[in-house]
């Protein structure tokens, strides 16, 4: 495991920002970015956490979703996928606050 020099309060997880790739052939021009995959890994936890560096957990990515007026039309809303970036070192990690239940377990091996 990385050994990542941020530690985080309690609640508060550091995680990757893997992406989902589907099957098939899908193609995105240079604005548009693969969708986060709801399974993550932990990479710096609070000592006392529930989940600790290594585990790969589930996270609701509903919960993520954000409504915006959509540009093309303003009557209309869109949801947006909105999370809090943090770059250590020259990687860039989603920092979860978990009081609102983000994970939802952990892979067991």
């Amino acid at each position: 495991m990385n050994n990542i020099k941020f530690e985080p309060n309690r609640g508060v997880y550091l995680v990757t920002r893997n992406t989902y790739v589907p099957d098939g052939d899908l193609e995105f021009d240079e604005d548009m970015q693969l969708p986060l995959d709801m399974w993550q890994t932990i990479m710096a936890a609070h000592p006392e956490a529930t989940y600790q560096p290594g585990d790969e957990v589930y996270i609701d990515l509903s919960q993520f979703l954000e409504k915006v007026r959509d540009p093309e039309n303003s009557q209309g809303f869109i949801e947006h996928l909105t999370t809090d970036i943090i770059e250590i070192e020259g990687e860039k990690y989603i920092v979860l606050e978990d009081s609102r239940r983000f994970i939802k377990g952990k892979r067991l091996a």
